[in-house]
């Protein structure tokens, strides 16, 4: 039994004038996350699911990838807003075990503290648009843990 999961950051947003929450993408990381999305669909890729960040950055990010039909199944998660690595992981764990790819759509520090944790690798730091793909052998998503996944591939 494999999992494959996807960590993909926001891509590049506007500059904070008003509330973090409601800042919107930039026209550039629009074309980053738009250009991400055609390298996954010319691969013929489709997640089972993906969770997302109720921010605008993130939900635009992730309405680029649907538009692009990427996404089976998907849930958009307040608490991903601002959450630390072991929120995160709580997320996931509560991920249904016939799910094999999973995509989660979030913010910094977080999704680079999850990329570590699960890895082990602690020098990446995701930049906005950023995407890595890790691969669990032999663990269900409940029983994730510190160092139990193989970083396959970063996209960006």
């Amino acid at each position: 039994m494999k999992k494959d999961l996807y960590i993909l950051r926001h891509g590049m947003a506007e500059s904070g004038n008003g509330k973090d929450f409601e800042r919107t993408l930039k026209d550039s990381g629009r074309g980053r996350v738009t250009r991400l999305a055609h390298l996954l669909q010319t691969r013929e890729f489709r997640f089972d699911f993906a969770l997302f960040s109720t921010a605008n950055r993130c939900k635009e990010t992730f309405d680029i990838l649907q538009a692009h039909e990427l996404v089976k199944e998907s849930i958009p998660k307040p608490s991903i807003y601002q959450a630390g690595h072991a929120t995160l992981l709580q997320l996931l764990y509560q991920l249904n075990p016939s799910h094999q790819t999973a995509l989660l759509i979030g913010h910094n520090p977080g999704v680079s503290q999850l990329v570590g944790y699960l890895s082990g690798d602690l020098s990446l730091m995701l930049s906005p648009g950023m995407m890595v793909h890790l691969r669990f052998e032999g663990v269900d998503w409940k029983n994730l843990s510190k160092n139990s996944a193989s970083i396959l591939e970063v996209l960006q």
